[in-house]
């Protein structure tokens, strides 16, 4: 079905972006595969998965990005380090996180 209200140059754009989104669907299903294959053949990655919200993109990540464990003093560090938690600022020897509670009376 062709619509003549439709230019040919905007037709000849389409199909290219049509083409271009079938050539990328390819490769990621590609990359997926091979993403999947290396999750099967890691234990780590297995295991990360089991967490709860994990699953097998997150245990992959982790396992390619995240330090040694042994540079972390605590779980908490670790979390930190993902952004999970807010990080431990000190001062005077008194732990404090950066949530402040502001004084809204301040503000009018």
């Amino acid at each position: 079905m062709m619509d003549d209200a439709v230019p040919d140059l905007a037709r000849d754009l389409f199909a290219s972006l049509a083409e271009e989104f079938a050539q990328e669907s390819d490769r990621l299903r590609e990359l997926g595969a091979k993403l999947m294959a290396w999750y099967r053949n890691n234990e780590c990655c297995r295991r990360l998965a089991k967490i709860p919200g994990v699953g097998p993109i997150g245990a992959v990540l982790l396992v390619m990005k995240a330090p040694a464990p042994e540079q972390f003093a605590s779980g908490r560090q670790f979390a930190a380090w993902m952004g999970l938690t807010a990080r431990d600022h000190s001062t005077a020897g008194k732990a404090s996180s950066l949530n402040h509670n502001i004084n809204l009376k301040r503000f009018p």
